[in-house]
């Protein structure tokens, strides 16, 4: 006998309310493992140079009205040493904006996927109303992302987008992917306002500035295919800018970008029209 629709509806109800429980499971957890991750490489950052005592015991630190415990013996990254770290935080204490803006910059590569909250603190440079200051600050970011960051041949995806991506092709998700995975997310949601950030500098009062943010746009599509619709069509959009010179900017900075992807041609035209 053919199941009683009631009965059908309830179970595939019972089966989507599981799946959205597992996905949330998967979200915690990625979140705890990468919050782990950033804890962790902070902890070094900020004791960089000091005493070591009580190196091997288990410390709890608080994040985001969180409790997580770390062990602290041990260290993911040692390609850069305490020493330097202890360098780049004197910079960041005594130096100029500039040499705190680089060594903020330099932490991050030490550790990419440890260190989002440091591009978080470069963002908020990058926000400042002195042009100037927060210029130093944009042209980092635009390095870091496109040189360290940002994968080179592929688009990040949502965090949810990507589990189920990975899932499809029957993929394990360990802690590590897990951690990856949701790293590549956030990691977008930060570019994303990166290049919201950048494309309201096009508007500025100062043409100097307009230009500025146009070359760093153009230099984002260069480098990397993420948010490249929309760098395009912030780009394009400065073609009709009421400065002659901020268009013939932008069209030199367009034929830079063809020069190099020269299967964008149609694309570009398309935008144009």
């Amino acid at each position: 006998p053919k199941p009683r629709k009631g009965v059908s509806k309830q179970s595939g109800a019972n089966a989507k309310q599981v799946s959205a429980q597992a996905e949330e499971q998967l979200i915690d957890r990625a979140k705890q493992l990468l919050r782990e991750k950033e804890i962790k490489f902070k902890q070094r950052v900020d004791t960089a140079g000091l005493a070591k005592k009580d190196k091997k015991k288990t410390k709890v630190y608080e994040t985001s009205g969180e409790t997580v415990t770390i062990n602290k013996s041990s260290s993911e990254n040692e390609k850069i040493t305490d020493k330097d770290i202890k360098w780049y935080n004197s910079l960041i204490e005594k130096g100029t904006m500039k040499d705190k803006i680089s060594a903020l910059g330099l932490i991050v590569k030490t550790d990419p996927q440890s260190s989002l909250g440091y591009v978080v603190a470069l963002l908020k440079m990058a926000a400042k109303k002195d042009r100037k200051q927060a210029f130093i600050a944009i042209d980092n970011l635009q390095e870091l992302f496109t040189q360290t960051l940002l994968p080179k041949d592929r688009k990040l995806l949502p965090f949810k987008t990507a589990v189920a991506e990975a899932q499809s092709e029957n993929k394990k998700i360990t802690d590590t992917t897990l951690s990856k995975l949701f790293f590549e997310h956030k990691l977008r949601s930060l570019y994303i306002e990166y290049i919201d950030l950048v494309g309201k500098c096009t508007n500025d009062p100062l043409d100097y500035f307009k230009k500025l943010a146009i070359s760093i746009l153009s230099d984002c599509l260069l480098e990397c295919p993420e948010q490249e619709e929309t760098l395009l069509t912030l780009l394009i959009n400065k073609l009709g800018d009421p400065n002659a010179e901020v268009s013939k900017h932008t069209i030199m900075n367009l034929i830079r970008i063809l020069k190099k992807h020269n299967n964008m041609t149609q694309v570009v035209t398309g935008e144009i029209q």
